[in-house]
């Protein structure tokens, strides 16, 4: 007599068959197939690596400038500012900035009325947002890095600010801004990637607007940005509409590395909704898509507001 056993699931059994049966079954199963190979090999492609020579070179030529800047205090604090934002300013007084979001804002979905509650800008730069929250009544909280080092650079431009000791500000612009409007805005300097709701608490309004296409890591800061989020969230950001033309859905993207302009990624539409929703948002949903130049450019990249509950 032989012993055949049986497993599944952690449990066994094991029968005696007797000598005769067995072969008989040996006899009548079928041999089984040909299976394929489990591994295969094929040549491999050829592949370009772009050394980033041009943008490292930039890079380097930006800093150079930057180290033989004068350091005097400047006569008027508003022209000797790079200026990110156009922000109007007591007295007549408007920044000369990069971008002019102003002729955006009733197309942006920014709530009227904000009253009693607590909203939070993240990455505020110069502050425009920060300041058009404020004015809807509510008790805003401003995030942003404090020095140009703290940017979420590829590790070999990083390199070049770290061996000069470079400490350019991040901050300058909003606490210049700040002060002339005699805002209430509250400043917290910290990588997105840091909020937390026991430190910084929680909020009712969250707005987060061109800093994920910053970020090595944008479906981690979406999680943190759901973290602290309350109640609704509004976010707007780059994307590539040549990529929803191929038709291929959600889950493509381009990557850029973050040697040109600090942007690593131009996502699909479809792909920049769905990692909103998988942050764990719901109801989320379009309020428009639209391009912007600035000042040295005539025509901008694609941009959507995307609006989120939680």
């Amino acid at each position: 007599m032989s012993k055949r056993g049986a497993h599944a699931g952690g449990f066994g059994v094991t029968v005696e068959v007797p000598d005769w049966l067995g072969k008989m079954v040996r006899a009548v199963r079928p041999k089984p197939a040909a299976t394929p190979d489990k591994l295969s090999f094929a040549p491999p492609p050829s592949v370009d690596i772009d050394r980033r020579e041009k943008e490292m070179a930039f890079m380097r030529a930006f800093i150079a400038e930057e180290e033989s800047r004068p350091r005097q205090e400047p006569a008027d604090e508003i022209a000797a500012q790079g200026w990110y934002h156009t922000i109007e300013l007591p007295g007549g007084v408007v920044t000369p900035g990069r971008f002019d979001h102003r002729p955006l804002l009733p197309h942006y979905g920014l709530p009227v009325d904000l009253t009693g509650k607590r909203a939070l800008d993240v990455g505020s730069g110069d502050g425009f947002w920060a300041f058009a929250l404020e004015r809807t009544g509510a008790e805003v909280t401003s995030v942003d890095i404090e020095t140009f080092s703290e940017v979420d650079m590829p590790r070999a431009i990083h390199a070049l600010f770290v061996d000069r000791d470079m400490d350019l500000s991040f901050r300058q612009g909003m606490e210049i801004a700040h002060r002339r409007l005699g805002s209430k805005v509250k400043l917290v300097n910290s990588a997105i990637y840091d909020l937390d709701p026991a430190s910084i608490g929680t909020f009712d309004f969250v707005h987060a607007g061109d800093i994920l296409l910053h970020l090595r890591d944008p479906a981690l800061a979406l999680q943190r940005l759901r973290g602290v989020c309350s109640g609704e969230a509004l976010l707007a950001d780059l994307f590539d509409p040549s990529i929803d033309a191929l038709g291929a859905g959600p889950g493509l993207t381009r990557y850029r590395g973050g040697f040109h302009d600090a942007t690593w990624w131009a996502p699909a539409l479809s792909t920049l909704v769905q990692m909103v929703a998988d942050a764990g948002f719901r109801d989320v949903e379009l309020v428009t898509t639209y391009s912007l130049s600035d000042i040295d450019s005539a025509v901008g990249p694609w941009r959507a507001v995307i609006r989120a509950r939680v």
